[in-house]
């Protein structure tokens, strides 16, 4: 047997051990107590059984949580935010062991960003939730005036096409589902002096009001330059100077111009690293791809025409990239899709490939993710032939 000094000896050893845990218990517990009450957003912690353990203070004016909710359910907490099925939420994050996210609005109408993670021990144990709610509400105001900008300057910046001698026309513009994904798509058809047209389809990188502003810039810019020759190489050539000299603009524009004489049929198109235009004829229906040249505004470089003739009858159709990229679970809606919408048409009247190929786009992906543009246009042809 021990000695009682012994004994005594053991007993203080532990007892200072237990001291030492204690105090290191209490400083962590301190530790967590000043680092919530340091934190400027709403923060509270559950544990499995959604009971309240702890909360910050910025959780009080936000939540409208007080010292006596700690240990009461979650479930009968009166959440000052759109947080309906928080109790349900905190389940599934506690069961799934996964993060969620959600934007949310106060009852005085201030967007947040609601974050649940799940409360990991230092076993690795899933043992409750943590909610935080962070202010994102001057963010999300500025967003959205910025957004309501952007669709104003898309909705003004329509021109309507011109009617040409000789010459169909036809245009579809679909926006992106989310107003927050418009895009700068952009299209244009101007008559120039001596019987030619300039038609234009583009895309400026980006979403929002820059992009939606920079379309105009171009479309304007490419008028001015057709004025001054028209030819579409020289034309590409020179908004894209204008573009790397204005250092405000750093987004990249695809484009596509083809300068057409209405009478001759006589075409000539060059691009700015745009998808091609589908030719259609009566024994042709294809891919149009001038030489390729790099997106306006990535440095400087000359461009290339390809030149042909469009018979009479026979159609182009530009788009820009919202339709081929079209997707459906991760499936791109391509190119293959899109010859073979238009390719199959019975009906070559510009007014109907526009509607077809949106139809086939929108059948195949449900929502767009990015604006599409289609515009379509063919060699006038007698009514006896029409089709």
């Amino acid at each position: 047997m021990k000695e009682e000094p012994e004994i005594a000896e053991e007993l203080q050893v532990i007892a200072e051990e237990l001291q030492n845990s204690n105090s290191e218990l209490w400083r962590a517990n301190d530790d967590l107590s000043n680092l919530l009450t340091s934190i400027s957003f709403p923060i509270i912690m559950v544990g499995r059984d959604l009971r309240i353990r702890r909360y910050s203070p910025a959780a009080e004016g936000a939540l409208k949580v007080i010292s006596g909710d700690v240990g009461r359910p979650i479930s009968e907490l009166t959440v000052h935010a759109d947080l309906p099925d928080l109790a349900q939420l905190l389940r599934e994050v506690i069961d799934t062991a996964s993060p969620m996210e959600r934007s949310v609005r106060d009852a005085e109408g201030r967007w947040y960003v609601a974050q649940v993670r799940p409360y990991e021990t230092a076993d690795h144990r899933i043992d409750g939730a943590i909610l935080m709610l962070i202010d994102i509400d001057q963010i999300t105001r500025r967003y959205e005036a910025q957004l309501r900008i952007a669709v104003t300057l898309q909705e003004n910046f329509k021109h309507v096409l011109p009617e040409v001698a000789g010459l169909e026309l036809a245009v579809v513009s679909v926006p992106a589902y989310r107003p927050e994904l418009i895009g700068g798509d952009f299209h244009d058809v101007f008559e120039l002096p001596n019987g030619l047209v300039l038609a234009t389809i583009g895309d400026v990188a980006g979403k929002g009001v820059a992009a939606a502003g920079l379309t105009e810039t171009v479309r304007a810019a490419a008028r001015a330059l057709a004025l001054v020759s028209p030819e579409p190489e020289w034309i590409l050539a020179g908004l894209n100077r204008l573009l790397l000299r204005e250092a405000e603009h750093s987004q990249l524009v695809t484009a596509l111009l083809i300068v057409l004489d209405a009478a001759t049929g006589e075409l000539v198109m060059a691009s700015a690293a745009h998808p091609p235009a589908v030719h259609l004829g009566k024994d042709v229906c294809a891919l149009i791809e001038p030489p390729y040249g790099p997106p306006l505004g990535a440095f400087e470089t000359d461009y290339e025409a390809r030149r042909l003739r469009l018979a009479p009858g026979e159609a182009l159709v530009l788009y820009t990239d919202g339709a081929t990229e079209a997707r459906r679970d991760g499936e791109l809606f391509g190119e293959q899709r899109l010859i073979h919408a238009l390719c199959s048409a019975t009906d070559r009247r510009p007014s109907a490939l526009v509607k077809r190929l949106r139809d086939a786009v929108n059948s195949f992906s449900g929502e767009l993710r990015d604006d599409m543009q289609i515009l379509a246009l063919r060699r006038g042809i007698s009514d006896a032939s029409d089709s």
